[in-house]
């Protein structure tokens, strides 16, 4: 079976095995590297697959799903009404993350082999333009307007900034070491990027594109989850197995929460009181009060837990448990696991369709996606992408 952390680690810093550098010798702390050491001996040599699907969204409207399939050079675009591919569109080398305009006309696609960002129409499904960025793209973030994206580049340890209205690169920003995620609050005054081997989240202000502050957190900072009203940021940093909650207003850090062990990814219910964290070597969740920056409850679920998702109403958190091949769904009034049901093979992404009916899962290595009916929690199709 292809095993979670070779995935795992493309999603947090769009580093490839493959290219020659070695990224635990050179990108992680000494406590990373052991910690990297120790699950790759008990997970095995990761295989390079042909496509390896990584990331879904959707349109505005639902009606069409977007999936970047990693190692390949393709785009699929899924009609939800069906659930079956309506386009598949060649993009370039290793399409790693996808994002869509508010208002689903266009489509940034960023290559991270290739160095360049493709724009797609998507009424069309046709490539309007090809814009050259900086080296190992592993993040886009667009602005709540619409008006900016802004580019991760991990291997240049940039930020390029996008203007959509004429998809040109309007400023470059300097930002830490392998910079891998990137939050935007959602008044969309600033950007906050994870810098994993600076241990560090740079903050970017929007109006300006300039660096305002630089706040040291825990070791491999990977990703950020931002309240709902912006007024906190929740870093999980992967290598010291703590949670750093960051207060915007000050951009300082106000509280440092441990949790167990490789915390990966985040998700903060829509009433903004509570933060689940999934623990991926732990087989565990986190689940903070966001009020009293505390830890109430520690959830166990299956194996390797990595991608959380809310549903719109807040009653339901689903879990992708990568090398258990399920999805753990989480009442989330009680903490308690309503049911776990099978997918495909690697399940590492899950997202909620805009009006909340169904959830779609992206198994890596089956190269499919389960459909979830959220009423009823079961997959009601599964769609191959090959």
């Amino acid at each position: 079976m292809v095993k979670f952390v070779r995935n795992f680690l493309c999603l947090l810093a769009a580093f490839h095995l493959w290219t020659g550098q070695s990224f635990a010798s050179n990108y992680l702390s000494t406590a990373g590297r052991t910690l990297f050491g120790s699950i790759s001996q008990i997970v095995g040599v990761f295989p390079v697959e042909v496509s390896q699907p990584f990331l879904v969204t959707f349109t505005p409207d639902g009606s069409k799903a977007c999936v970047a399939n990693y190692f390949s050079t393709n785009v699929n675009f899924i009609n939800t009404a069906t659930n079956s591919v309506t386009a598949t569109l060649d993009v370039g080398a290793l399409p790693f993350y996808i994002t869509l305009t508010p208002d689903g006309s266009k489509a940034y696609v960023a290559t991270s082999r290739g160095n360049f960002i493709k724009v797609i129409d998507i009424a069309s499904n046709t490539i309007t333009s090809t814009i050259t960025v900086g080296h190992q793209s592993s993040c886009l973030a667009i602005t709540p307007d619409g008006s900016k994206i802004y580019v991760l580049n991990s291997y240049d340890n940039t930020v390029n900034v996008i203007d959509t209205a004429n998809d040109t690169i309007t400023t470059t920003v300097a930002v830490g070491m392998l910079p891998s995620f990137a939050a935007i609050t959602p008044d969309g005054s600033k950007i906050y990027v994870t810098n994993g081997s600076s241990n560090s989240v740079s903050v970017i202000d929007i109006a300006t594109d300039t660096i305002t502050a630089t706040i040291t957190v825990g070791t491999f900072p990977c990703f950020a989850a931002i309240t709902p009203d912006g007024s906190k940021v929740h870093v999980t940093n992967c290598c010291s197995n703590t949670v750093s909650v960051i207060d915007a207003a000050t951009n300082t850090i106000t509280a440092t929460l441990d949790v167990e062990m490789l915390p990966s990814f985040a998700a903060i219910t829509p009433d903004g009181s509570k933060a689940y964290v999934a623990n991926t070597y732990a087989n565990t969740l986190s689940v903070i009060n966001t009020v009293t920056n505390t830890i109430i409850d520690n959830v166990a679920v299956e194996n390797a837990p990595l991608y959380i998702a809310t549903t719109h109403d807040g009653s339901k958190a689903y879990v992708t448990n990568c090398n258990s091949n399920t999805v753990s769904v989480i009442n989330t009034t009680t903490n308690v696991i309503a049911t776990t049901f099978a997918v495909g093979n690697l399940p590492t992404m899950v997202a909620i369709t805009p009006d909340g009916s169904r959830a779609y899962v992206i198994n890596s290595a089956s190269a499919t996606v389960s459909v979830i009916n959220t009423a009823t929690d079961g997959v009601i199709a599964t769609i191959s992408l090959l």
